[in-house]
């Protein structure tokens, strides 16, 4: 199966190292959600914050990792 190039443009992590962090941190403490693991304020209507770790995608981590980092 091949990704188009518009699939592909999706999926590019800007900053890897700053990416993985996040991942890491994240299943560090697997049961907690998003938002208590990161400490965010309110003011982050994201509800990819509402999830544990092991319920993202790739997708809504990079998501995410866009609006922490």
């Amino acid at each position: 199966m091949r990704l188009e190039e518009k699939e592909k443009e999706k999926r590019i992590v800007e900053e890897k190292k700053k990416f993985f962090e996040l991942v890491t941190e994240a299943f560090e403490h697997r049961r907690k959600k998003m938002r208590n693991i990161f400490k965010t304020s309110g003011s982050l209507a994201l509800e990819e914050l509402e999830k544990r770790p092991e319920e993202l995608s790739p997708e809504e981590f990079l998501k995410l990792s866009k609006y922490i980092y």
